[in-house]
C-alpha cells in the first residue's frame, strides 16, 4: 500500500512539473545574427580597375559649311559594338561622394582611342549598412584621342547612368554599372586639288550613341 501511495505522488509531481513548464518557462526563438558591412574601402585615394561592353545605338553626321551658310546631317546605321578597358583612381570626398579620373583603351569599329576622363560618382545610403549592396549614379566627361584614324584625333565623351555596388567578400567591392554615353569625333577634311570649298570653313562631326554595360573594381 505505500509503495502504492508512493507511486501516485511521483505521478503527481510530474505532471505538476510538465505543467509548470508549460506555463511559466518562456520558448526561445533562434534569431538572426545582425552583421554591420563596409561598403567602403578604408583609404580615401584608391585604384579601380574596370571595362565595358559598349553598345551601338545610332550614329549621326553633321557637316557645316561656314562659307556657304548651310549645313548637311545625315544617320548612319551603328553596326558594332565595342569594349573599353579602364584604369582610373578616386577619392573618397564624403561618405556618399567621389571624384576621380580614368583612362584606358577604347575599341569600337576599327577605331580606337585613348579616353581621359573626370568621373563623378554619388552612393546612396550609409557608408556601413546590413546590406551588402549600395546603389549609386555617375558622371562621365572628357576628351578620347584616337589612334588608328588620322582624319579623327581628338574628340570627347560624355556619359550617364547607375549602379549597384556589390560587397563580394570582406574587402572585395565591385560597381556594376548600366548607363548612356555619347562619343563626339571632329573629322578633319582632306580635299586635294582645286575645290570651291575651303577645308577651313568646314566643320565635321560624327556622334556615337551608345549604351554602356560594365563593372569596376576598386583594387588598392
Amino acid at each position: 500500500m505505500k509503495k502504492l501511495l508512493l507511486l501516485l505522488v511521483m505521478v503527481s509531481l510530474g505532471v505538476a512539473t510538465a505543467s509548470a513548464q508549460k506555463y511559466y518557462v518562456p520558448k526561445f526563438k533562434k534569431t538572426k545574427e545582425v552583421r554591420d558591412y563596409e561598403m567602403e574601402p578604408k583609404r580615401k585615394v584608391y585604384l579601380t580597375l574596370g571595362g565595358s561592353f559598349n553598345m551601338g545605338l545610332g550614329f549621326q553626321n553633321h557637316i557645316k559649311y561656314k562659307d556657304h551658310g548651310y549645313d548637311v546631317a545625315y544617320d548612319e546605321n551603328m553596326q558594332f559594338d565595342g569594349v573599353s578597358v579602364l584604369l582610373g583612381g578616386g577619392f573618397r570626398v564624403t561618405e556618399n561622394f567621389h571624384a576621380g579620373i580614368e583612362s584606358g583603351v577604347l575599341i569600337q569599329a576599327g577605331t580606337n582611342a585613348v579616353p581621359l576622363y573626370a568621373s563623378l560618382k554619388y552612393y546612396y545610403g550609409p557608408a556601413i549598412k546590413q546590406k551588402r549592396t549600395r546603389f549609386f549614379n555617375y558622371l562621365d566627361g572628357g576628351p578620347q584621342f584616337y589612334f588608328t584614324d588620322k582624319s579623327k584625333p581628338v574628340g570627347y565623351m560624355v556619359g550617364a547612368g547607375g549602379g549597384m555596388r556589390l560587397l563580394v567578400k570582406k574587402s572585395v567591392r565591385t560597381d556594376f554599372f548600366v548607363g548612356y554615353q555619347l562619343n563626339v569625333r571632329g573629322v578633319q577634311p582632306h580635299l586635294n586639288g582645286d575645290h570651291t570649298v575651303n577645308p577651313q570653313g568646314v566643320t565635321f562631326n560624327q556622334y556615337a550613341h551608345v549604351i554602356q554595360i560594365g563593372l569596376a573594381i576598386p583594387i588598392l
